[in-house]
């Protein structure tokens, strides 16, 4: 059965914020220019499967020529609403993350190695949470580094079994800590 056909609504409101959240983090967005990206609201109803992020892009430099922006951000209004203002202005910055530095109308792959900052900063479980999240806009929020590379496959270390990447071990050790952290309060 194929899905209906979904209702959108251009949000100024999510364009507002997302200006804001270029302006405070910069560093992340060097290129990005909020005429690149439509924001929008879908205003039908999300089931429990959906992705709560709908990102469109145009990478093809003809469609580029016929298209005023080169992305389009959506999110389901009614998990919009149901969320905290910081998981709010968090799932809007992953968003924009999203969207390739070059801002040539292509998004960055959704892996550990692009996201890292995301979940390292934020924790494992941060999509779950709507609490204790910080609040980007007016908090000072320090996110991590990437980890350094994996070592060369040729160099000589002990056998110790099965590894984990650096950046899973990373991530899983940040987490542990943080949960340590929550315990111990």
């Amino acid at each position: 059965m194929a899905r209906p056909a979904r209702e959108f609504r251009e949000a100024p409101e999510l364009k507002e914020l997302a200006g804001q959240i270029i302006e405070k983090y910069t560093d992340f967005f060097p290129q990005l220019s909020l005429n690149d990206v439509y924001f929008a609201f879908c205003e039908s109803d999300s089931k429990e499967n959906y992705k709560p992020i709908i990102m469109g892009n145009v990478a093809n430099p003809l469609m580029q020529k016929i298209c005023k922006q080169k992305y389009q951000i959506a999110f389901y209004r009614d998990m919009w609403v149901d969320w905290s203002d910081e998981k709010q202005i968090i799932m809007l910055f992953k968003a924009l993350y999203a969207i390739d530095p070059e801002v040539d109308g292509s998004l960055r792959k959704n892996d550990v190695s692009d996201y890292y900052i995301i979940l390292s900063t934020f924790g494992l479980d941060w999509s779950t949470l709507d609490e204790g999240l910080p609040n980007l806009l007016t908090q000072t929020v320090v996110f991590k580094n990437p980890v350094a590379p994996n070592k060369a496959d040729d160099e000589d270390e002990e056998d110790e079994g099965p590894k984990m990447a650096p950046t899973i071990q990373s991530i899983v050790e940040d987490q542990q800590r943080a949960e340590a952290a929550r315990n111990t309060s």
